[in-house]
């Protein structure tokens, strides 16, 4: 036999004024008692208001039962939990379960969309990291790849050189003799790359090469970038807009401009070895 189950979204509203809140839980009304279940983490809730006593929120299923067990019926529970000021409650909501197996797996369910942070869907992996892997072994082949971020003071490519390490800057490679060489990489080819991801991947090199010119000033820095095109041409926008913020582009896929980039960085670094086919 089906029972219908009342309940409530329990939440936290740290300051009114400021109009937020968190949800934390859930309350499932009966007649003779009830049933809290809380989220894991208060994580969510400190993010909000880092002054609420966590503690406080997390012996609330024993300060509810107390408060509750006076009153009669799920819709008598209901409205002295409104009016309790210990937590700030949704409208209610009910579900039908036949048996305590479709009851706790219809609580979980509802525990997921009602209440559990929800992570952002993973990003589709652009493959810029193709290039950048690709370029990191070209220059540890050379002989001129630094292990460390001092290895700059060597001549040395050094990968994920910081330009703004508190706001996530960092450029792809750096290599310091007489003037910095900035490279960045990006790779327009993915097939499931919209037009948005493309100019987001330029958006994000354009961002750090334009940080590269405060960093080491002007006059110091040339800026390449090594990218990779789609055959149909559909990046074109994309790469007029990152050509904007450099001096050279190089073509991952062309041996010939692969060999002029290598041999710029190898000069540079003056290491007069002999160029191996990209």
């Amino acid at each position: 036999m089906d029972v219908t189950n009342k309940y409530a979204v329990l939440r936290v509203v740290p300051d009114e004024r400021r109009g937020e809140r968190v949800n934390i839980g859930l309350i499932v009304l009966k007649d003779r008692s009830i049933d809290v279940r809380l989220i894991g983490s208060m994580s969510k809730v400190s993010a909000v208001d880092g002054t609420i006593d966590i503690a406080q929120i997390v012996s609330l299923p024993h300060k509810l039962k107390d408060w509750l067990s006076c009153a009669r019926g799920a819709d008598a529970k209901y409205k002295m939990l409104k009016g309790s000021g210990l937590v700030s409650v949704s409208d209610l909501g009910w579900f039908k379960a036949r048996d305590n197996e479709e009851y706790e797996a219809t609580l979980a369910r509802l525990m997921d969309k009602l209440v559990a942070p929800r992570l952002a869907p993973p990003k589709p992996s652009l493959g810029n990291t193709k290039i950048t892997s690709h370029l990191r072994a070209r220059f540890k082949d050379s002989g001129i790849l630094g292990r460390a971020h001092a290895d700059i003071s060597k001549h040395l490519v050094v990968a994920n050189y910081p330009l703004a390490a508190d706001e996530d800057l960092f450029a792809d490679f750096v290599l310091k003799n007489g003037v910095y060489r900035v490279t960045e990489t990006a790779d327009f080819r993915a097939e499931s790359g919209s037009g948005g991801d493309k100019r987001r991947i330029a958006s994000e090199a354009a961002v750090k090469l334009d940080r590269a010119l405060k960093v080491f000033k002007r006059k110091n820095v040339i800026r390449y970038a090594v990218v990779g095109t789609p055959k149909g041409g559909d990046a074109a926008a994309s790469v007029k807009l990152l050509g904007n913020y450099v001096d050279e582009m190089f073509n991952i896929d062309s041996s010939r401009e692969m060999a002029d980039y290598m041999q710029k960085m190898l000069i540079a670094a003056k290491h007069s070895l002999e160029l191996t086919s990209v």
